[in-house]
């Protein structure tokens, strides 16, 4: 399902049309991204404006118009271009969408981290240094200094739903259902 536009909701009729071959618009009445054509990655990178991308990808996911050879790209362009991918695409359609993307995942190591104010996100690295500076960037002004937090945990390869390297970075990507467990809870490193 959408996540509906309302008075505070980003203008996502100001990022369309465009694409390359295929144009992709807003339906305004549908409350969705639509497409002319099933989408390419060359479509996709004429995107205007990269904090849309995840909903523009989620909502022409849904209705199978994104090409398959492509998918895999355009998945991880998006999660990284955003500089929120999950705040207008629910952790639910974006399990779905990464499962679909097939990325191949290396053996995850021992121990992944995850810098920020929450455990429950879906971007964990393997890093300890980027996990801290993710830690202090999620923070906001006027936030206690001690919200920002690196934490760390052994995933099972099973977690695990994606996978991206980003310049040096490994950045999996986890099925946060995990933490329906209550019993799951990472640690808190030191930082």
């Amino acid at each position: 399902m959408t996540t509906p536009i309302s008075d505070d909701s980003p203008r996502f009729d100001a990022v369309a049309p465009f694409g390359e071959n295929a144009v992709i618009s807003y339906d305004a009445k549908r409350d969705c991204f639509v497409s002319s054509a099933k989408v390419s990655h060359s479509d996709f990178i004429w995107l205007p404006d990269w904090e849309f991308g995840p909903r523009i990808l989620a909502d022409l996911f849904e209705q199978d118009l994104i090409l398959e050879a492509d998918l895999g790209e355009i998945v991880q362009d998006s999660w990284v271009m955003a500089d929120r991918p999950t705040a207008n695409v629910s952790s639910d359609r974006w399990i779905r969408i990464w499962s679909a993307a097939n990325t191949t995942i290396p053996t995850v190591p021992e121990k992944l981290f995850r810098g920020g104010i929450s455990y429950r996100g879906m971007s964990w690295t393997a890093s300890y240094e980027v996990a801290e500076e993710f830690a202090w960037s999620e923070m906001r002004p006027g936030d206690d200094p001690s919200h920002g937090k690196v934490f760390s945990y052994s995933f099972s390869q099973q977690h695990v739903i994606g996978y991206m390297k980003v310049k040096s970075e490994d950045e999996y990507i986890i099925d946060p259902r995990i933490f329906d467990d209550a019993t799951i809870i990472p640690d808190v490193e030191d930082n």
